[in-house]
């Protein structure tokens, strides 16, 4: 091997100690190894372009000098025993071994580590469909992260309106109705409301008049009132609100001892569980209201 080579690899090493020094430093976890071998790569394509040697059989040294550096640098400047520290040797074997390997497989055996044109022009359309196809997954994953989130800001705001809804009909019905409601049990108010909310806005009243005049010509059982109670008869919003309040506290009374919960309450009166969610949703809308 010729001086000048041994001097280009020796200032190599400083040059890979510098590197390996910083990845030290920022606690990189890239294998000192994998740092090696690009660095190697890029020195030996350098002296074979440049033709600063004449061949790279051992370029490996360059991982040998830096070791040699490492030690001087860890026993006289740091004032460190190198050899006591386990996790060092390991990685400066395991980095040795890689590089001999591809030392001797792979750089020994080609003229040039560096791409020729041909090859250059093969990977920058390699890269370029991989560009391409990274583009399209990424547009893919924005259009469905957009969608998600057009999909969480409508669902926002249909539940804002909807709490819009909930809070104006219950002021409109509480000034309407709230001499009509009448019951010991106070507890059972809100409920009242949520329930008169679910059934007006299920069945308003133009529909209610016209169940009316339907019941005029045939006379046959429907729901009436605003609390949409089914009678043979004909019941009027008032009275359907009282109907309504009864068979709330008779529930009330056999859940006393049990479990009267507002859920519990409106599953016995509905026995719908759709219903239930819907009335209960109304429920709480009011009871927050309320505590403001």
């Amino acid at each position: 091997m010729e001086v000048k080579t041994l001097i280009i690899y020796l200032i190599a090493s400083v040059v890979l100690f510098i590197i390996l020094n910083h990845i030290e430093e920022k606690k990189d976890p890239i294998h000192y190894g994998f740092v090696s071998c690009i660095y190697l790569l890029i020195v030996s394509g350098i002296c074979t372009t440049y033709h600063l040697s004449k061949n790279n059989d051992a370029i490996f040294i360059v991982s040998i000098f830096e070791l040699l550096l490492r030690i001087i640098n860890e026993s006289m400047i740091k004032e460190k025993n190198f050899f006591k520290n386990k996790n060092i040797i390991q990685k400066y074997i395991l980095t040795l071994t890689i590089v001999f390997c591809l030392n001797t497989l792979f750089i020994s055996k080609v003229k040039t580590v560096f791409l020729n044109l041909e090859q250059v022009k093969m990977t920058i359309w390699l890269l370029i469909i991989i560009y391409i196809l990274n583009y399209l997954k990424y547009k893919e994953k924005k259009i469905v992260k957009e969608k998600k989130k057009k999909i969480e800001i409508q669902k926002e705001n249909e539940n804002k309106e909807k709490k819009e809804y909930i809070i104006v009909q219950y002021a409109k019905l509480k000034n309407k109705y709230s001499t009509k409601i009448k019951t010991k049990h106070k507890e059972l108010i809100p409920l009242i409301y949520a329930i008169m909310i679910y059934e007006n806005k299920n069945r308003p009243e133009l529909f209610r008049k016209l169940d009316y005049h339907l019941y005029k010509l045939n006379g046959k059982a429907n729901k009436f009132g605003i609390m949409q109670i089914y009678s043979k008869y004909y019941i009027d919003d008032e009275n359907s609100i009282s109907v309504a309040i009864r068979r709330l506290e008779k529930i009330y009374y056999q859940l006393s001892k049990k479990n009267n919960s507002d859920r519990q309450i409106i599953k016995e009166y509905y026995k719908k569980e759709n219903v239930e969610r819907e009335v209960l949703t109304i429920l709480n809308e009011i009871k927050q209201f309320n505590k403001k």
